[in-house]
């Protein structure tokens, strides 16, 4: 949010050479964005968790 939907340090050439088209670029970004908006919704509504949490391990 605080870069105003700016990817900082974006190169997408680099996305590209790494071996993505530009579709699969469009789905990274498509899919990241429903999940941001999913955590939104969640967070706005308090949404009961209804599955095991599972916490990260500490590295």
């Amino acid at each position: 949010m605080q870069t105003r939907e700016k990817v900082s340090e974006y190169n997408p050439q680099k996305v590209r050479t790494a071996g993505f088209s530009n579709a699969n670029i469009v789905e990274i970004i498509a899919w990241s964005a429903t999940y941001m908006l999913t955590n939104f919704i969640n967070n706005a509504f308090d949404t009961e968790i209804d599955f095991p949490v599972v916490n990260p391990e500490v590295a």
